[in-house]
């Protein structure tokens, strides 16, 4: 599996030059991720799999595969933009952040200061404040943890970059006796 994985990064790699990228590499290490338990461990781009693509040790192409007897998919991530925020903000919204953290768990945490009695000092809305700045700080930690570890081809070359003419340098970089469809994600 991690052959094919492979080639695929190196038809990347051209893909890439083609559009005025240079210093792609393709990772062949093992599977990595960031070590943390984060919720940069949550994000495609907080880790690196062999054949995804890596200028200067930050992804910039992901890559994961489904195989079949009918054939192989394989599933491309290129960001045009990166900006981890986004995608650090919905994974918090949807409370896979860290159960402890969750808006419900915080609620819940504050019900059971007002209602018990040892804690007859503890005001709920403190706690509740006190977690929500947890929060906060573990969400800007994986900001800054992925904004380290991905990169987008604005960042690299500094403009704008058209779609068509990183696909069509795909086109021209896979093997010709294969047979191919692009899907575009919108």
């Amino acid at each position: 599996m991690t052959r094919s994985a492979l080639w695929l990064g190196r038809s990347w790699v051209r893909a890439l030059r083609r559009v005025g990228i240079e210093g792609a590499q393709v990772y062949s290490d093992r599977f990595t991720r960031s070590s943390r338990g984060t919720i940069a461990d949550e994000v495609c781009f907080g880790s690196l799999a062999p054949g995804e693509v890596v200028v200067s040790g930050r992804k910039i192409v992901g890559i994961s595969q489904w195989r079949s007897r009918e054939g192989s998919l394989f599933s491309c991530a290129l960001y045009l933009h990166w900006d981890p925020r986004a995608i650090v903000s919905i994974i918090a919204a949807q409370d896979l952040l860290e159960p402890s953290l969750s808006p419900g768990r915080v609620m819940s945490q504050a019900r059971s200061a007002r209602d018990d009695p040892r804690r007859s000092g503890d005001r709920p809305w403190e706690i509740s404040q006190r977690d929500e700045m947890k929060k906060a700080a573990t969400l800007e930690a994986a900001v800054g943890y992925l904004s380290g570890s991905a990169v987008g081809l604005r960042e690299l070359t500094g403009t704008p970059v058209v779609r068509a003419s990183v696909e069509a340098g795909l086109c021209e970089s896979l093997p010709e006796r294969a047979s191919w469809e692009f899907i575009r994600a919108r």
